[in-house]
């Protein structure tokens, strides 16, 4: 091997390749990595995280629960359950750690990423936190009042329904609606439907032509065409 030479510092002669690192390190006072120096090995490898979506229903979404799932993730089938926290909304996403893809030798496993689907529920429907059901009336219930009795998720509740009321009224009783896992609590709402009769018996014709002259016309209190094509001030 030839030798490195004639400067100050440099000692003649052979000089050994494994040496000329420590040489560095002594001329730049060990500040920073040497020239010569190899670079690190990687760190272990993270598997890749998986997406999948699950289909939940409109109680579980609410009340809470767990849901279990059966999927084949790096060649291997697997049993995975989930907890499906309470007030969870449609289009959310769930993580679970270490349920993606398994890594190499020393790896760590990748996430499982859950959007969540909800169903719908027959008679209730949501908005945030507050649940929401169409309450049907007859127009004597509407016009003199009435107590009705509605479900929730859990139980019924009896709603009182106040003389004249209206199609779209909403009738709230507090803190029952959904609680999520941060302690909030959403209200319940009962929405007032009218319905009328579809056929009537002729007693009942009778009656209500009978009523409808002394009954006040609501129109008269907005501005709505008259026949005749007048309207309202």
């Amino acid at each position: 091997c030839r030798g490195i030479g004639g400067g100050a510092g440099w000692p003649g002669g052979h000089v050994d390749v494994s040496d000329v690192g420590s040489i560095f390190e002594e001329m730049f006072g060990g500040g920073g990595p040497s020239p010569f120096t190899t670079a690190r090995r990687a760190g272990p490898r993270r598997g890749r995280d998986v997406e999948h979506e699950i289909d939940v229903s409109f109680l579980t979404a609410a009340l809470g629960g767990h849901e279990h799932l059966h999927m084949r993730t790096g060649g291997e089938a697997r049993r995975i359950e989930v907890k499906i926290p309470a007030g969870i909304e449609s289009g959310a996403k769930l993580r679970v750690r270490g349920r993606g893809e398994p890594a190499g030798p020393g790896g760590t496993a990748g996430d499982l990423l859950i959007t969540v689907n909800v169903g719908s529920h027959p008679l209730v429907r949501r908005e945030g936190l507050d649940l929401l059901v169409d309450v049907p009336l007859t127009i004597a219930e509407a016009a003199l009042g009435a107590t009705v009795r509605v479900p929730l998720l859990k139980g019924s509740v009896e709603i009182k329904v106040p003389p004249g009321a209206s199609s779209g009224q909403k009738l709230r009783v507090r803190e029952r609606g959904i609680a999520d896992e941060r302690g909030r609590q959403g209200d319940f709402l009962a929405v007032i439907q009218i319905v009328g009769p579809k056929t009537l018996s002729p007693r009942a014709r009778e009656l209500l032509e009978s009523l409808a002259d002394e009954l006040q016309d609501p129109r008269d209190s907005g501005p709505w065409v008259r026949p005749g094509g007048d309207s309202t001030p």
